[in-house]
């Protein structure tokens, strides 16, 4: 019988917040039998799968679990080895659902359905929810909730070799907390199970504006969620964060924006102009 492979379009993969809510949002509308969801930015061949005389607009036949799933690699040059073992990592979670296939070289008689993925603006209220939900149900918890200020000192490796949103003076701040337990975290080197079981546990975190942010999708209903922003990028928009909280009921997300950043979005943060904005929001960074 002829096997039916999904593709997922890869629209920025190699960056967590496309995989998550692009990416993995594509497993939302395969579930749900939407297969000719698309974007203005679609593929003009109708797919970035190499082989077109295997792409097809929707299965032959009734899907079975666990689904196959393909990610093309090739179209996207920067993907790396390291944005593969997350991708490996995250469908690991879900393997009774959904089977990540990388090598398609073994399989002989197979069609392939293009699946755009998550639109950000339409979907997000069904997206969001939807991948909560796939991964929590599937993640264990527990009850030691934890203070976490993310640090962004190895964004030069998504950016050419340049830092972007990066708090030149965190170590002063982190210090300023520790006291607090407030614990400093560095998350490219945590696999993705550990990166949602962080934010499962999480009291407050901070971060700037950041892809780890994507990861909100998991925290607990009653978490603080401290995004530092101000101005940002020219010309884009920065509410992917606050929108996701939005949807989710995450109510205590707030943005802090009394920074003033350089042409990289870098910063010094004023500590003590911080620690009064927790204390007129009745944040207290302690358990």
């Amino acid at each position: 019988m002829k096997q039916t492979i999904f593709h997922l379009e890869n629209r920025g993969a190699m960056y967590m917040y496309h995989f998550i809510f692009f990416n993995l949002a594509g497993l939302y509308y395969i579930e749900n039998k939407l297969y000719n969801v698309k974007g203005k930015d679609y593929h003009p061949n109708g797919s970035t799968f190499p082989i077109l005389n295997k792409v097809v607009s929707e299965p032959s036949q009734e899907i079975t679990y666990p689904i196959k799933i393909h990610m093309n690699t090739r179209s996207c040059p920067q993907d790396t080895d390291e944005t593969k073992t997350f991708w490996g990592e995250a469908f690991e979670i879900i393997k009774d659902r959904f089977i990540l296939i990388e090598d398609l070289n073994s399989l002989h008689d197979y069609e392939v359905v293009n699946i755009y993925g998550g639109l950000w603006n339409k979907d997000l209220n069904l997206i969001a929810p939807y991948i909560r939900d796939l991964f929590t149900s599937r993640v264990t918890s527990n009850s030691e909730k934890k203070n976490i200020f993310i640090t962004r000192n190895n964004s030069d490796q998504f950016h050419n070799g340049e830092l972007k949103r990066y708090m030149r003076n965190e170590m002063d701040f982190v210090n300023n907390f520790k006291k607090n337990d407030l614990q400093y975290v560095v998350l490219e080197y945590l696999s993705f199970k550990e990166k949602i079981q962080l934010f499962m546990n999480a009291h407050t975190f901070i971060s700037s504006h950041s892809g780890g942010l994507s990861f909100t999708a998991f925290c607990s209903k009653d978490a603080n969620i401290i995004e530092i922003l101000n101005r940002g990028t020219p010309n884009f928009n920065h509410c992917h964060y606050k929108d996701i909280a939005s949807v989710l009921n995450l109510t205590n997300y707030k943005r802090y924006t009394n920074i003033s950043e350089d042409s990289k979005g870098n910063f010094d943060l004023n500590i003590n102009e911080f620690k009064h904005y927790l204390l007129e929001n009745k944040i207290i960074i302690y358990i």
